[in-house]
């Protein structure tokens, strides 16, 4: 099983890889995707629609249980929803 490190670390490489104007949290406050506000938390989540990393960045928010934050279009709560509790830290 990859570390929580390292897989944050393949997909920051994995993001650094495109132009920034093609990966929406790039680039940009992150604030945005990890607001506890839902019209903030739901403009992130429509921002990744578009991304080309999105499906790789939701499956490493699953696969670390992310608790937080929006990653892949899919917040904390859809997260555990589909079964993918957080970790409590």
């Amino acid at each position: 099983m990859r570390s929580v490190a390292g897989a944050v670390t393949v997909l920051q490489d994995l993001i650094a890889a495109y132009p920034p104007s093609m990966v929406p949290c790039r680039g940009r406050d992150s604030g945005l995707w990890f607001s506890g506000h839902a019209g903030e938390q739901r403009t992130a989540m429509a921002l990744c629609g578009s991304c080309p990393v999105m499906v790789r960045c939701r499956d490493t928010a699953r696969a670390i249980h992310a608790g937080y934050g929006v990653w892949g279009g899919e917040n904390a709560g859809q997260r555990r929803k589909a079964g993918y509790a957080s970790v409590k830290t």
